[in-house]
């Protein structure tokens, strides 16, 4: 995808008379004076470009203002989920300086699973959006939202990003800006919390060949068999997960068994509550779980 800054608007039309190109080119600003409103701008970086987008042209009377961080990359690289898996480094996100604001909830589309030299990697190609809700203090009021951002991008080379953002939605219609449809594209991609056609029954410590293993098991019911599914697992700092090992099988491929080898001499897992984020083609999901005791104890 390349990279590049979206074209002016005329502020006139040079071949009406003076006075009248005057008069619509004072016109003609006040959309612009709008658009900065509704997008912070593009910053160019090294190997990437950032803005903070707004899905509404004003924050109308609700208590939350809907945004989105577009981050564009040369063709090649990527850059990193909340969690980002053996390297890379997360967005983080700082919100000081804001006015009218006093959160901000990221929403965090599917990630990708990377492997490059045996390192898993979690993030996005290319280009991504994630979607902000910004709840504000004052409902109906002006937000001045004010964004200090560091992420990383990476190929072969791994390059660290920072940038100031700086995005006004005035008091006024929540009316949808062009922007409204990209961030509702990536928002529709946010894994749900909880999925009532996929059911994962089983998170186990097992041993197989005296090594032990985290053990995952999940069944699809009322939609389409599994196609290329993957279950990333957060929670577990200080355990180093290799790429899992995935069996589908069962009618119309409706059963899912993951599993990680893990290194020997880990503490008991058993108890330890995990965040689990399964993905295929077709849906994205979120759940939480407490690891099961498996067929014995961990050495220690």
């Amino acid at each position: 995808m390349s990279i590049a800054p979206a074209p002016d608007r005329p502020t006139a039309m040079r071949a009406l008379p003076l006075l009248a190109a005057v008069l619509l080119a004072a016109f003609a600003l006040a959309p612009l004076a709008s658009a900065s409103a509704r997008d912070s701008g593009w910053v160019h970086l090294d190997y990437s470009q950032v803005r903070l987008v707004s899905a509404q042209r004003g924050v109308g009377a609700g208590a939350r203002v809907r945004l989105g961080l577009q981050i564009r990359m040369r063709p090649g690289f990527k850059t990193y989920w909340r969690s980002p898996g053996d390297a890379g480094i997360p967005p983080r996100l700082d919100w000081s300086g804001s006015t009218n604001l006093v959160g901000a909830e990221v929403r965090w589309p599917a990630p990708q699973r990377f492997v490059l030299a045996g390192f898993n990697t979690f993030g996005y190609a290319e280009e991504v959006v994630l979607p902000i809700d910004v709840e504000l203090d004052r409902p109906g009021r002006p937000l001045a939202a004010n964004l200090r951002l560091v992420y990383g991008v990476c190929r072969d080379i791994c390059v660290l990003g920072e940038a100031d953002l700086a995005l006004t939605v005035p008091a006024g219609e929540d009316a949808a800006t062009d922007h409204d449809g990209l961030i509702a594209w990536f928002r529709a991609r946010v894994p749900a919390r909880g999925h009532a056609d996929v059911d994962i029954s089983r998170v186990r410590i097992v041993h197989e060949g005296g090594s032990p293993v985290l053990d995952i098991a999940a069944r699809a019911r009322g939609v389409a068999g599994f196609d290329r599914p993957d279950i990333i697992v957060e929670g577990l700092e200080g355990v180093a997960l290799p790429r899992p090992l995935v069996t589908v099988a069962g009618r119309e491929r409706r059963d899912l068994r993951v599993r990680y080898p893990l290194a020997d001499g880990l503490p008991d897992l058993a108890g330890r509550e995990v965040t689990l984020t399964l993905l295929d083609s077709a849906f994205a999901l979120e759940t939480r779980a407490r690891i099961a005791p498996g067929d014995r104890p961990l050495r220690r």
